[in-house]
């Protein structure tokens, strides 16, 4: 699988509990899909998935804001 249907699969699995449906621009933030525990959940699985460590100044709201924003984040880490 690709690092999106990664994304959007654990968080339907693990943090919407497969209730609802989540798409690549929907707001995990505005729905209230990931709060602060949500948020270490998220982080541990893309630092898993991607062997990808977050910085801490990396941890705003605007790059957790969807899956494309998270993805977007993990490029300019990347990149850098």
């Amino acid at each position: 699988m690709d690092l999106r249907s990664d994304l959007l699969q654990f968080v339907k699995e693990s943090l919407l509990r497969g209730e609802e449906e989540v798409g690549p621009e929907d707001s995990l933030i505005d729905r209230g899909i990931i709060d602060s525990i949500g948020l270490m959940q998220l982080m541990a699985f893309i630092e898993e998935r991607t062997s990808t460590r977050i910085p801490d100044h990396y941890i705003t709201p605007d790059n957790f804001q969807s899956v494309v924003a998270i993805e977007e984040m993990l490029s300019g880490l990347r990149d850098r």
